[in-house]
């Protein structure tokens, strides 16, 4: 015996009333933690999916196997990445209205901020100023501030490489490291 539109509605209706503990133990077994508060949603969802669908659903409702497709249901809904539960649950989590989590800047976060913008102004004018100083060294000037600056080598390295001794070439990255401090910008 097949069951009119009508019918079929209020098996639906008998069986939300009825089965809303079970369906909610099943949607509690594999929801994750933060989402165990969305089950009126998925079912409300499961509802007006089921009611606006009837039609479709006629062979499953006559069927008695309406348990077995809300359960399922749920479960795609839940795991699809693509279904309308988990689209609207990812723009819930990345646009919620709670107050609670919204970070209220202190005068302390401020001072850190003007802090740290103050420290990146100062290395950028650094950078600038050592740009600007290694365009107008001379060549041996250069070639000392590669090994010593960009290789890491020590005085004594370059010294015994380029064959003068350690104080000169001390002598030396104090006069390039003097021209950087007082170049101007």
């Amino acid at each position: 015996m097949e069951l009119t539109i009508e019918q079929m509605k209020a098996v639906i209706d008998e069986y939300f009333n009825k089965q809303l503990p079970r369906l909610e133990k099943y949607f509690n077994r594999f929801a994750y933690a933060h989402e165990k508060d969305n089950f009126p949603t998925v079912v409300a969802e499961l509802y007006i999916h089921s009611i606006d669908n009837i039609e479709k659903l006629q062979n499953v409702i006559n069927e008695g196997n309406y348990h077995f497709y809300a359960t399922k249901y749920i479960f795609n809904q839940r795991m699809w990445a693509n279904s309308k539960y988990k689209k609207d649950t990812i723009v819930r989590e990345n646009y919620s209205d709670d107050l609670s989590t919204l970070n209220v800047l202190t005068e302390n976060d401020f001072e850190q901020d003007e802090e740290r913008l103050h420290k990146e102004m100062e290395t950028e004018i650094r950078l600038a100023k050592i740009k600007i100083t290694h365009d107008k060294l001379d060549l041996h000037e250069k070639i000392l501030y590669d090994k010593y600056y960009n290789r890491g080598m020590s005085m004594r390295k370059i010294g015994n490489e380029v064959g003068v001794s350690q104080t000169a070439i001390y002598y030396m990255i104090k006069k390039i490291r003097h021209k950087i401090r007082t170049c101007k910008l």
